[in-house]
């Protein structure tokens, strides 16, 4: 476990996304299997969220770096 901790924190360093809604919404037209052309409707600071809902206003999807716990 700490190596995969350590090697995840190394790349954290040199991960860089170009375009991160685009990023986002290939991640979840996989998971759903169409695409949803998401757009950010809100963000929080406290818990850190991102809502993004589906350009024709089907779906919603928040993002969080926190666990769901």
């Amino acid at each position: 476990m700490q190596d995969v901790k350590i090697k995840r924190e190394q790349f954290a360093c040199e991960v860089r996304v170009e375009n991160p809604i685009d990023w986002l919404n290939k991640v979840v037209g996989r998971a759903y299997g169409y695409s949803q052309n998401l757009q950010v409707l809100e963000v929080f600071s406290e818990p850190q969220a991102l809502v993004c809902g589906a350009e024709d206003g089907t779906n919603k999807v928040i993002f969080s770096p926190l666990s769901p716990n």
